[in-house]
């Protein structure tokens, strides 16, 4: 007689994925890396691994860029609404890692403008147009 079943997950692995860095940790593990592999891929120190993995850090830009170039995708658990246009520029500025600043400078606009419409106001036709040729 042969008993089979799936090898348990580590004690590490999150039990339910709830922040950026608890899908950041599961994938880490799936791929069977290391906190210190992941950061010498990424370019960053192991410690900044950690502290996201734990949710110690801050999610800024900068933070869920480094999270966007591991995962090879926008973290789910943000559940940004790409099918509109604040949800495309969220996920732009994830994805090249853009300030408010470095990309309202980039299109021509003032950074207060563009973070005000990505957290749902509203701007005028023209400046949507910016936004749209830049996206």
């Amino acid at each position: 007689m042969q008993l089979e079943s799936a090898k348990p997950n580590c004690l590490q692995y999150p039990t339910a994925i709830i922040t950026v860095g608890d899908e950041f940790r599961a994938v880490r593990i799936d791929r069977g890396l290391t906190q210190q592999e992941v950061g010498q891929m990424l370019g960053i120190n192991r410690n900044f691994v950690y502290e996201l993995e734990l949710n110690q850090h801050q999610l800024t830009i900068y933070s869920l860029h480094i999270a966007y170039q591991f995962l090879g995708y926008i973290p789910e658990i943000l559940k940004i609404d790409e099918s509109i246009l604040q949800g495309q520029l969220f996920g732009y500025r994830i994805r090249h890692g853009y300030t408010y600043t470095e990309l309202a400078k980039k299109i021509g606009l003032d950074k207060s403008t563009l973070a005000r419409f990505e957290k749902g106001g509203n701007i005028k036709i023209e400046t949507r147009d910016k936004i749209i040729v830049c996206l």
